[in-house]
């Protein structure tokens, strides 16, 4: 994990979750960098709300996590 891995990865918990194909205006955002929150523009600028998040070992074949790809449409952001 380089420079920055933590002394203990212990301290942490793995999640998966989902990021958009494209945005609200419909363009492509699958080159955009993943980073804090979701999808970044190259100008640091959120271009994609990472959803959907879930715990692995919780897993049970639903969502745990809160929808912000729709609240991100609905609020019109």
């Amino acid at each position: 994990m380089g420079v920055l891995q933590m002394e203990n990865d212990r301290d942490f918990r793995r999640i998966v979750g989902k990021v958009p194909t494209r945005d609200k205006e419909g363009n492509d955002i699958t080159g955009d960098n993943l980073s804090t929150g979701g999808l970044r523009r190259d100008d640091g600028t959120i271009s994609g709300m990472a959803y959907d998040l879930k715990f692995p070992d919780d897993d049970d074949g639903t969502s745990t996590g809160y929808n912000y790809v729709q609240h991100y449409q609905r609020s019109g952001k």
